[in-house]
């Protein structure tokens, strides 16, 4: 079972669970604050393995980016799954996130979420 990720805007998380055939068993479109993704992805993830992690990773809020990529990152690590990336792409809904297994998909040790600018960290005074 694949999970796929994409936790781009700061204020929804969407996610789903695919099996080996393509079919959905699980697609969630949640309102939620970045800090809270993980409870939410926990609760749908309870009762499936995952065999596979497929986070988006770019064009959004750099927090959200970054959030995921860490919980992609620690399951992965933890569970001993693989996990990829794959780029944004605008025509994907949120409630069809199945169609980026049909995109071009990295494959890595970690993911790294894609930010669309430099950070703008404030120098201390």
């Amino acid at each position: 079972m694949t999970l796929i990720i994409c936790g781009i805007d700061i204020n929804e998380l969407a996610f789903a669970l695919v099996n080996e055939s393509g079919g959905v068993v699980v697609s969630q479109v949640v309102e939620s604050q970045p800090d809270e993704y993980y409870s939410h992805l926990k609760d749908a993830l309870d009762g499936h393995a995952i065999t596979s992690i497929v986070i988006v990773d770019g064009q959004g809020s750099p927090t959200a980016l970054r959030n995921s990529a860490t919980i992609a990152n620690t399951l992965s690590f933890l569970k001993g799954i693989p996990v990829q990336s794959v780029a944004y792409d605008s025509s994907i809904s949120s409630d069809h996130l199945e169609e980026y297994l049909n995109k071009k998909l990295v494959q890595s040790d970690w993911v790294v979420p894609n930010y669309e600018r430099p950070p703008n960290i404030t120098q201390p005074k």
